[in-house]
């Protein structure tokens, strides 16, 4: 073969090839940006890959949801195990790239993160409510939300009457506190001894006074009129502690005159001594002068002759001394007498001196404790006084209460409530009544106090004057009694007046209250329930409930039966009764997402009357919830052992840890509700009205202190609305309607019911309401749950709620089920990478510079159930 020879090229110089490198160039650029152009759409569609490979395998996660949460409570969530060792977020990627992993279509998925978890319990209970809200408004029943409006819209009706009523016992209750400042006044001013219920009375049945007081002293002899006492009984029971210091002062200058006379009489019977005493020295030294003379004429000796001269001579000078003695005698006699007399008169004058003592320390000692009581008087009508003018706004308040809601409560309550403002304007003395006790006329006995007080202090202080024998100091003491009883002129007690025409001292009578409180010795719920063994037993640990977790705390101790009617024993008014009154509103807020979830509350989970005989299918919409209501079904018609807690809406209530306590928390509010609106109804009704009033004036004992009498009327009132609230609770709980506004027709209780109440009669009353469902004007056990779920708020419904729906989850997936595992949605980022393909060439290396040999991009899910 031939071989061909290669002739060797000849190149000519003189030539430039400048367009083809020019041309190659060019072909390079567009070589690149051609191959960048492909290289971005491979990333552009890599990416899209990426977020769809994402959202399906996250979708995917989704649908392993709880099946037995969703079946038996329409919720979504995933559960997740929570495995010892293994953080939420790792299980969440491990089930995601699971997903993934042939899905990718060459993108490599190089990490994930996840972020944002929201479980069931997050959010204030706002997930749960989604889902409860998203469920409901396709499968609530139309018809029972507007039977629900409809009975809302009655409570509603109430709710003006109860602000009125509340604002009234407030005023009312301050008005009680001024009458008990006015029974303290009375006590130191008449004597009469009063407590905060009115005048205290002995066993006999007589009135108990005390041993000081500002009327203590009077200035005339004491009688009714002069003390201003219009009562005898009153009168009788003081007349024995009156201070006459009038009287007093009368006798201390009788008694000044009676010492002055002994003094003069002293003074004369001296003289008639010193005259006595020099007579009687005078005849001694008579006697004496004649003994002697008579010695001098007698002889020295003789016979008997002598003895016979001697013998006549003695007869004769005997028959001389005979009568100078008989004088002395006489003298001696009568100066014995005048010494005596003289004795006997210093006496008189010492006893006249000590019984002035006596008097002046009678007067002082009633001067200072009278003027004590003066003092303590004075500062009780400053308190009236000041108290009055802060009442008197509250009056103010409560007409304009009254007349805001006048067309709201009614004509009777209207006219029953301004007849109540007059009263209350009389005895602050907004309005002059001169007949009765009023704050104004108390006040008015300040400046006779005041000058009493003057009178008795200058009385005492002159009081000082020292009390000697002598007339001049007797005669100084008279002219200070005498200036004394001149003072007295100004002295007044008849104008310190209290009325006690009302008065009425009755055989002790029996208070409703004690005896209505002994009802309560085994508890409210043993009152208005058939039997207390049919009451569950069940009871929760509370350990890891979503109520806890998100510090909703079961349901503070409140004022019940028990401790309002122990705080109105011994006929005092409690607080609590106002208290009670008051009016939660909060629950009209967002009233459609309440009303919602309360029908889903009701739907699937008990009740206390549901639990005594079970329903043959569930509330559920049959379309919507065919396999919940097969399941829920199963779990309400498990023996009681099989559930934790049988009364489940009666804990979303209350929430305590056993069905004893739930139970009884509901039946407290349902007697306290029924209360508010039987009181609303006994108020207005004149006979239970007159009857009340009646009772509380026997057991006050004085109706002028109107306020303090309507106190105790309000509480012989709320007792008897009370007591009628136990048979309206007792038949509620037997299945029963109950109208929610009461009349006479439908009111059980008579007063004389109240003294003899007993469970028997409780239940017996309450068989005569009917055993039917109730029409709009009646409300039954159910219709009471409702608007208590409603007035309880959302979160504590949500969280409440959650509560049961995990117990419940427990008994089926386990106890290691906690709704605060279950996945809502999440975030979840995957970072992944494209290998290089379309710039792998050398001569775009060397433009782009040396590179990583892949893409890094991330995609984004964002995603819930």
């Amino acid at each position: 073969m031939r071989k061909q020879q290669l002739k060797p090229m000849n190149y000519n110089k003189g030539k430039q090839a400048s367009i083809t490198v020019y041309l190659t160039l060019i072909l390079l650029l567009v070589v690149s940006i051609l191959c960048t152009v492909v290289e971005s759409a491979r990333i552009k569609g890599a990416r899209g890959i990426g977020r769809s490979a994402l959202t399906a395998s996250v979708d995917s996660f989704y649908s392993l949801y709880q099946r037995e949460l969703y079946d038996m409570y329409r919720v979504f969530g995933y559960n997740l195990n929570g495995e010892s060792g293994v953080t939420t977020e790792e299980q969440i990627i491990e089930g995601i790239s699971t997903y993934m992993e042939d899905n990718l279509m060459g993108v490599e998925l190089d990490s994930m993160e996840v972020s944002n978890i929201a479980m069931l319990t997050d959010y204030e209970g706002e997930i749960f409510l989604n889902q409860v809200l998203s469920f409901m408004k396709y499968s609530a029943p139309g018809e029972v939300i507007k039977e629900v409006l409809e009975k809302l819209n009655l409570y509603e009706s109430s709710e003006d009457t109860s602000e009125v009523m509340e604002k009234k016992l407030e005023t009312q209750e301050s008005l009680g506190e001024l009458s008990k400042e006015m029974l303290k006044l009375m006590s130191q001013v008449e004597g009469v001894d009063t407590d905060e219920n009115g005048v205290r009375v002995t066993k006999a049945g007589t009135i108990k006074v005390k041993n000081t007081f500002a009327k203590r002293i009077v200035a005339k002899a004491p009688s009714m009129q002069v003390l201003g006492i219009n009562k005898e009984i009153i009168y009788n029971s003081l007349s024995n502690k009156y201070f006459n210091i009038s009287s007093a002062l009368q006798n201390s200058i009788e008694y000044c005159d009676k010492a002055v006379a002994c003094n003069k009489e002293i003074e004369r019977l001296e003289k008639q001594k010193e005259k006595l005493e020099k007579e009687k020295s005078e005849l001694e030294e008579t006697i004496a002068n004649q003994s002697k003379q008579s010695k001098k004429e007698d002889p020295e000796d003789g016979g008997d002759t002598k003895e016979e001269g001697n013998t006549e001579d003695e007869e004769g000078a005997s028959s001389s001394e005979t009568a100078e003695e008989k004088q002395l005698k006489e003298v001696e006699s009568a100066l014995t007498t005048v010494s005596s007399s003289i004795q006997e008169e210093n006496k008189s004058r010492d006893k006249y001196i000590t019984l002035l003592k006596d008097i002046r320390e009678d007067i002082c000692d009633a001067s200072i404790n009278t003027g004590l009581r003066i003092e303590d008087a004075l500062n009780t009508i400053s308190r009236i006084e000041g108290k009055s003018k802060e009442i008197a706004q509250e009056v103010n308040g409560y007409e304009e209460v009254v007349e805001g809601k006048k067309d709201k409560i009614g004509e009777e309550l209207y006219k029953e409530f301004q007849e109540g403002i007059v009263d209350m304007k009389e005895y602050i003395g907004m309005q002059d009544n001169s007949d009765s006790l009023s704050a104004s006329s108390v006040i008015s006995m300040r400046p006779t106090l005041i000058e009493n007080e003057k009178i008795l202090g200058e009385i005492y202080t002159t009081s000082s004057y020292s009390i000697t024998k002598g007339s001049e100091s007797l005669e100084g003491w008279k002219k200070v009694l005498q200036s004394n009883k001149n003072l007295l002129v100004g002295y007044q007690v008849s104008t310190l007046r209290f009325d006690y025409s009302t008065l009425v001292i009755e055989p002790e009578i029996d208070s409703p209250v004690d005896h209505i409180f002994s009802l309560f010795t085994d508890g409210i719920l043993s009152l208005v329930v058939d039997d207390m063994n049919s009451i569950s037993d069940g009871s929760i640990k509370g350990e890891n409930l979503p109520s806890l977790l998100a510090s909703v705390q079961p349901e503070e101790s409140e004022a019940d039966c028990e401790s309002i009617l122990e705080g109105c024993k011994d006929n005092q008014y409690n607080s609590d009764i106002t208290n009670s009154f008051a009016v939660d509103n909060s629950f009209v807020n967002d009233l459609v997402e309440q009303l919602l979830l309360n029908q889903y509350q009701m739907d699937f989970f008990n009740e206390y009357t549901q639990c005594d005989t079970q329903k043959s299918d569930n509330k559920l919409n049959e379309e919507n919830a065919t396999n919940s209501k097969e399941t829920s079904s199963e779990m309400k018609a498990g023996d009681e052992q099989a559930n934790t807690l049988q009364y489940e809406l009666e804990y979303i209530i209350s929430g305590h840890k056993t069905d004893k306590e739930n139970m009884g928390s509901v039946a407290t509010k349902l007697i306290l509700l029924r209360t508010l609106m039987n009181f609303v109804y006994v108020y207005t009704d004149k006979e239970k009205n007159a009857t009340a009033y009646a009772t509380a004036a026997a057991l006050v004992g004085l109706t002028c202190l109107a306020p303090l009498v309507t106190l105790i009327k309000t509480v012989i009132l709320f007792v008897w609305a009370m007591v009628e609230a136990l048979v309206d609770t007792y038949a509620l709980l037997d299945g029963r309607s109950v109208p929610l506004f009461k009349s006479k027709s439908t009111f059980k209780v008579t007063y004389n019911d109240l003294i003899s109440m007993s469970k028997k009669n409780i239940a017996g009353l309450a068989s005569k309401y009917p055993k039917e469902q109730g029409k709009i004007g009646e409300f039954t056990y159910s219709n009471y749950l409702r608007l208590f779920l409603i007035m309880n708020g959302t979160k504590k419904n949500c969280y409440r709620s959650m509560d049961i729906i995990q117990m419940n989850m427990q008994k089926v997936s386990g106890d290691g089920f906690y709704l605060s595992n279950c996945i809502f949605g999440m975030e979840v980022q995957a970072y992944m990478k494209l290998p290089e393909q379309f710039i792998t060439f050398s001569f775009m290396k060397r433009i782009l510079g040396e590179t990583e040999g892949y893409y890094s991009f991330r995609v984004k899910d964002i995603g819930a159930y």
